[in-house]
């Protein structure tokens, strides 16, 4: 492979130090000039053999880049190359992407990189994987000829009605001419949160592809979109697992007319939760539409099934090694609820919103299930609500926490003082940085981090104490991607 010196990537790439340090990354405002660059370099990612990745991220780091061009690059070239069905497995490498950019957008420069490098590692990882069950990339684009957004919309809704990838293909390529990022998402959600099939990646895909489009911008709406859609037509040999779906719609009608404004009481969440615990689908649907039509405001009800989310993972039998199914499976509690939350925050329609929260209700009971036959999850430990309560599970402080990781002996120490939660996610952020060693321990982390700001901070401790201890400590060994990150960098000029 010819090297990349820092003249020729900034010839070459439009690579500038400056650019790259002072660059405002939000939607609409990436420079032509960065997207060619980012695009050149997803371009050098995926023709890059795996054993010489961290030379191709030393150079590009040399010439200016930084975690934020990596991480777009990551992205672009894993929608483009890594086959997105069924949606989870080799695509956890795209889905993480945005999960590193939160994380690593509260660190040190150096630990940002580190996430950086652990998510190249990961595509070509995930790339390795695809060409041997395939070879799988994007195809070329379709021809389309739609003479209005009307006549592109319903041949899109048509064919994601038909379960058929071709037609859908066109529609979304014709579609995306005629809007942009919001409105186009506000047709995405619903179909996003249909099918429970890959126990929900395909809202967590869809919410992630949402929220790395806003960063690296609309540019790069085709492809991933197209990726995107494949994805949310997989179905499973038994059918498309649409049940919830069809009662959401039924249920949601029923709602009183001013149910996004009722009273928001964090006891409630409480009792909430143990209506939904051991819940069917159905019975979970109903107990949230009761819940608005008493008067609760849909704050109260995101924290119960908040709380449930995190006791599902809570209860899960292993923590290690991270790469055990008893181990990562039960991450998608948090995760589903954490992508469906966001899809509810950002919808615009009161039919879109009031269709994901009974969604969110809907899917958490058959996610228990299969975490059962799955990953051994154990329904006899005590629940979350009374997670800590013991006087055996206090720590004097955060340094023993984290030595001894317990999640009751985390619950105890947070609610003993509220300014704990930013020095704990602080030192689990970097602990992750220097010796992650999966790539759902990215995506769980920040999840949780995000989720244990929304809910109200009564509950904040349930959802952050879990978190130990299935994310690394300091006290774990060094990994090999850690020891060739450390090297990329110093290769790069960082110490």
């Amino acid at each position: 492979m010819k090297v990349i010196t820092r003249r020729n990537a900034l010839a070459r790439m439009g690579f500038g130090a400056a650019g790259l340090l002072t660059h405002r990354w939000c939607e609409g405002a990436i420079s032509e000039s960065m997207g060619d660059a980012l695009t050149e370099l997803a371009g050098r990612l995926r023709k890059t053999p795996h054993e010489k990745i961290f030379d191709l991220a030393a150079d590009a780091i040399r010439a200016g880049a930084d975690y934020k061009t990596l991480l777009g690059a990551a992205f672009v070239a894993g929608v483009e190359d890594i086959r997105p069905r069924h949606v989870g497995g080799k695509l956890h490498a795209v889905m993480m992407v945005e999960s590193a950019f939160q994380l690593a957008e509260e660190a040190p420069a150096r630990e940002a990189l580190l996430a950086a490098l652990f998510n190249l590692n990961e595509f070509k990882r995930s790339q390795e994987r695809d060409r041997s069950e395939g070879d799988w990339v994007m195809p070329a684009r379709p021809e389309v000829s739609f003479a209005s957004e009307a006549e592109a919309r319903r041949e899109f809704l048509a064919a994601m009605e038909a379960w058929d990838d071709e037609r859908a293909d066109r529609a979304i390529t014709g579609l995306i001419a005629h809007h942009r990022h919001e409105s186009l998402f506000e047709i995405l959600w619903p179909l996003a949160a249909r099918s429970y099939v890959s126990i929900g990646h395909k809202i967590i895909y869809a919410a992630h592809v949402e929220r790395t489009l806003r960063r690296i911008g609309w540019r790069y709406a085709e492809t991933a979109l197209r990726s995107l859609v494949n994805g949310l037509l997989n179905k499973q040999s038994d059918g498309t697992r649409m049940e919830a779906y069809h009662h959401s719609r039924v249920l949601a009608p029923s709602f009183p007319k001013g149910w996004m404004t009722g009273k928001e009481d964090a006891k409630e969440s409480e009792g909430l939760l143990k209506q939904l615990r051991g819940s069917s689908w159905k019975e979970s649907q109903e107990v949230v539409a009761s819940a608005f039509k008493s008067g609760l405001g849909p704050a109260t009800v995101w924290d119960g099934l908040r709380l449930l989310a995190s006791e599902l993972f809570l209860r899960r039998t292993k923590s290690t090694p991270a790469t055990e199914r008893a181990a990562l499976l039960p991450v998608h509690a948090v995760t589903v609820i954490n992508s469906l939350g966001y899809a509810y925050r950002t919808a615009k329609s009161d039919e879109a919103k009031r269709l994901i929260i009974l969604q969110a209700a809907g899917w958490l009971p058959p996610l228990q299930q299969d975490l059962i036959e799955f990953a051994g999850l154990s329904m006899e430990s005590p629940g979350i609500d009374v997670l800590g309560n013991s006087t055996h599970t206090e720590v004097s402080d955060l340094s023993k926490l984290f030595k001894r990781p317990t999640p009751g002996g985390a619950r105890s120490l947070l609610d003993r003082d509220s300014k704990m939660a930013s020095l704990y996610l602080k030192g689990l952020r970097r602990s992750l940085f220097y010796k992650a060693t999966e790539n759902h321990q990215y995506k769980y982390a920040a999840a949780m981090q995000e989720e244990s700001r929304l809910v109200d901070s009564h509950w904040a401790s349930r959802i952050l104490a879990p978190a130990v201890p299935y994310l690394p400590t300091e006290e774990e060994p060094d990994t090999e991607i850690l020891q060739r990150s450390l090297h990329a960098l110093r290769k790069a000029g960082i110490g």
